[in-house]
């Protein structure tokens, strides 16, 4: 099933290379060449080079998913001709997909001929959210990533949804994480002003999530991420695009989660998919989480029927599962 988006690290022959053998399970590949501000820290890749991957996906019939995702606002509005321009330029090429984080900009971009989807930094989460999705002229929505573990909650919002529905299966965000916002900013000046050694300080200062988890693994159950397994519930219920993130992380790393999740298995734990090449004992202090023992918690947390009840400060269901198993 062609539902699988993955994102472009700036390795053209890497992501090219990678789709050609997986062309039937892959709809899209999303990134930016660096020109505009987007969501995190971009590889710079040179204009051709993207108009060349365009083209090539477009034989592959995968589409290519330009990122206009930056929580900041200023180089699209202090931008715009030169944008617009832009966009015209690589819609010669065959892009058709857009991600654009601000609403306002939508009405035009749909009457250009591009199919808009809403961003991540959005946090669509309730019906009110789609709502307005839907108002502004989105073709289709991503969730936030919140909802991956309330599963009733994602599967209502689907059932009353028009436009067809996305989710990421691999952040490894805190649930309801209140550094969110602040990560989004940082993501956006730095992307704006350039990453000097100031701002990398700040960084560190900032995305405290990971430092969060280190000897806790319960907070790390508790992250938003899916496993490979259960893409098919989410499947099951309407979700009709599975996004993988990893803009800045290395080609290796990057075909060995793609074929995890897209082969729908893992034997091993559970951060051969969400981090691999990395020691997570050593720098977070996690132990090994064998993939396997977790299918007992999700599937009472992925249940329709009854599902994570979303009340941590009475419930102990996670803290008595990753105590059994670990």
């Amino acid at each position: 099933m062609k539902c699988f988006c993955l994102p472009y690290n700036g390795d053209t022959e890497f992501i090219l290379g990678y789709c050609r053998r997986n062309a039937d399970f892959i709809h899209e590949v999303y990134g930016a060449e660096g020109t505009f501000a987007t969501g995190r820290l971009t590889h710079h890749v040179d204009e051709q080079e993207l108009i060349s991957l365009i083209s090539m996906l477009k034989k592959l019939d995968i589409k290519f998913n330009y990122l206009l995702n930056s929580i900041s606002i200023k180089s699209y509005i202090t931008q715009q001709e030169r944008l617009l321009k832009h966009l015209n330029s690589l819609k010669e090429v065959g892009l058709s997909e857009l991600t654009v984080s601000h609403p306002h900009m939508v009405k035009v971009l749909s009457e250009m001929g591009f199919k808009v989807s809403t961003s991540l930094v959005q946090n669509v989460r309730t019906i009110e959210d789609k709502n307005w999705a839907e108002f502004f002229g989105y073709s289709r929505i991503i969730c936030s990533d919140d909802l991956n573990r309330r599963f009733s909650e994602l599967k209502n919002l689907i059932t009353n949804s028009h436009l067809p529905i996305e989710i990421i299966v691999n952040n490894m965000c805190l649930p309801s994480c209140p550094l969110r916002h602040s990560h989004y900013e940082l993501e956006a000046y730095g992307g704006e002003c350039g990453w000097n050694t100031e701002l990398k300080k700040a960084k560190k200062q900032v995305v405290l999530c990971r430092s969060l988890w280190r000897n806790n693994p319960e907070a790390f159950l508790k992250s938003s991420w899916i496993r490979p397994e259960d893409i098919g519930r989410y499947l099951d219920i309407g979700v009709k695009y599975i996004k993988i993130a990893g803009r800045d992380r290395c080609s290796e790393s990057l075909r060995k989660t793609f074929d995890y999740y897209i082969s729908g298995e893992c034997t091993g734990s559970v951060f051969d998919y969400l981090l691999p090449g990395v020691d997570p004992l050593n720098k977070y202090g996690l132990p090994y989480i064998d993939n396997k023992k977790l299918g007992e918690f999700f599937n009472h947390v992925l249940s329709l029927s009854g599902g994570c009840p979303a009340d941590c400060d009475n419930c102990i269901y996670c803290k008595t599962f990753i105590n059994k198993i670990i």
